[in-house]
C-alpha cells in the first residue's frame, strides 16, 4: 500500500514539477552523485519533483495555518503579513533543505556501515574463495549475513543484477562498484574484477586484502 502511494506521488510530482529538473540538470549533478551513493532507489528527477511538490503542499498548509491563527488571535494586518511571509519562507526552505540533506546523510551512513564491516566481510570472502566456491555464490553467501550491514545489501544487489537483470558477474560487480560510497569497498570490488579479468588468483588477492584489512 505504502509503495503504491509513493509511486503515485512520484508520478504526480514528475507530472507537475519534472520541468524543474529538466531545465536545471547541471545544478543537480552533486545531488545525483549523492542519490546514487545513497542507494535510495528513486531517480533524481523524481526526487527533485517530489521535493518541489512537498514544498508546495507545506506552503499551502502553512498559509492555511497562519490564516487560522490570525483569526483566532485577531492579528493586525501588518503582523499577519510579516508572520505569513516569514513562516512560509521558513517552512518551504526547511522542506527543500531536508530533501537535499537526506541523501547526503544516507550516503554517509552507508559509508560508515561499509567501512566498519569491510574487514570482517573481506576475511569471510577470503575463506569462501579458498574453499573453491564460485564468485557469484560468494556474494550470495555474503548477502545472507545481515551483520555486514550495507555490504550485505550491496551483495544482494550484485545477486539481483545476475539473477533478475541477467548480467554476468563482472558487470554486476561493476554496477555496484559505481554506486558504493566507500572508496575501500570500491577498491576491493575493482580489484576482484581486475584479478578475474586478468586471469589472476582471486584467492591470493582476497587473502592479501583480508590480511591488510585485519592489520590496518
Amino acid at each position: 500500500m505504502a509503495n503504491m502511494l509513493l509511486s503515485r506521488y512520484k508520478r504526480i510530482s514528475v507530472l507537475f514539477f519534472g520541468w524543474v529538473y529538466d531545465k536545471n540538470k547541471k545544478t543537480f549533478d552533486k545531488l545525483s552523485d549523492h542519490m546514487r551513493n545513497a542507494n535510495i532507489g528513486i531517480l533524481v528527477k523524481a526526487w527533485v519533483s517530489m521535493s518541489a511538490m512537498t514544498a508546495l503542499i507545506v506552503l499551502m498548509l502553512t498559509v492555511s495555518g497562519v490564516y487560522l491563527l490570525s483569526q483566532i488571535f485577531f492579528m493586525e494586518a501588518i503582523y499577519f503579513y510579516v508572520f505569513l511571509i516569514s513562516m512560509s519562507v521558513l517552512a518551504t526552505s526547511t522542506t527543500l533543505l531536508l530533501f537535499y540533506i537526506y541523501p547526503i546523510e544516507r550516503e554517509d551512513s552507508r559509508k560508515k556501515s561499509i567501512d566498519n564491516n569491510l574487514p570482517f566481510a573481506t576475511i569471510h570472502m577470503s575463506a569462501v574463495a579458498s574453499a573453491g566456491i564460485p564468485i557469484d555464490f560468494m556474494f550470495g553467501l555474503i548477502s545472507n549475513f545481515t551483520e555486514y550491514g550495507e555490504i550485505s545489501k550491496d551483495s544482494r544487489m550484485i545477486m539481483r543484477n545476475i539473477k533478475t537483470f541477467g548480467m554476468n558477474y563482472i558487470d554486476a560487480i561493476k554496477d555496484v562498484e559505481e554506486k558504493t560510497p566507500s572508496s575501500d569497498f570500491k577498491s576491493l570490488l575493482s580489484g576482484i574484477v581486475s584479478t578475474v579479468q586478468s586471469g589472476g588468483d582471486l584467492v591470493t588477492y582476497l587473502n592479501a586484502m583480508a590480511e591488510k584489512a585485519l592489520f590496518d
